[in-house]
């Protein structure tokens, strides 16, 4: 969670770090309280209608829908106005974490929605397979990072991919 933060400050500076991880905070506090509320209540249904792969099914795609639903407009909003909003919020000097918010906005639309359903895994022990998907993030989120360092130099670029590559995890895994 913490791996963007740490390259931001190796590879742009302790100032771009700090941008990212602001935007990320503000972003994902709230995101986090209700998406471990869901995850309890969620892992409890699912438990009970291990047996029941319909069922099952259908709760875990109600419940995706309903989050994908709930997030997408104030994700849209900071996808579209985030630099406004965090200037007018929390001051000018925040505008760029603004557009760190923008750009990691899809993303974590996605996170939000999907994390809750990773629990799956664990009704079904199935903590192996979330591993592999959990060591596929990390290489392509780090991946991700570099390319926009390396091959782009741009800080922005690289928030993108990193970005991109989230939204591109959390949509296959939810699959």
């Amino acid at each position: 969670i913490q791996l963007p933060v740490l390259m931001f400050n190796r590879l742009f500076g302790q100032a771009v770090a700090g941008g990212y991880f602001y935007a990320h905070r503000v972003l994902s506090l709230p995101l986090s309280l209700i998406g471990s509320s869901i995850s309890q209540v969620l892992y409890t249904q699912l438990a009970s209608l291990r047996n029941s792969p319909k069922e099952l099914s259908s709760l875990v795609g109600k419940t995706f829908d309903r989050l994908m639903t709930l997030g997408a407009i104030p994700f849209s909003i900071v996808g579209v106005f985030g630099p406004d909003l965090f200037a007018l919020i929390f001051g000018e000097p925040w505008r760029q974490a603004g557009n760190f918010a923008s750009l990691i906005a899809p993303w974590l639309l996605f996170n939000f929605s999907g994390s809750p359903m990773s629990i799956v895994f664990s009704v079904f022990e199935k903590q192996r397979h979330m591993f592999f998907w959990m060591t596929t993030m990390f290489m392509l989120r780090v991946t991700a990072l570099l390319i926009g360092y390396w091959y782009f130099g741009d800080v922005y670029y690289a928030v993108l991919l990193f970005s991109v590559s989230g939204t591109l995890y959390y949509a296959a895994m939810n699959y």
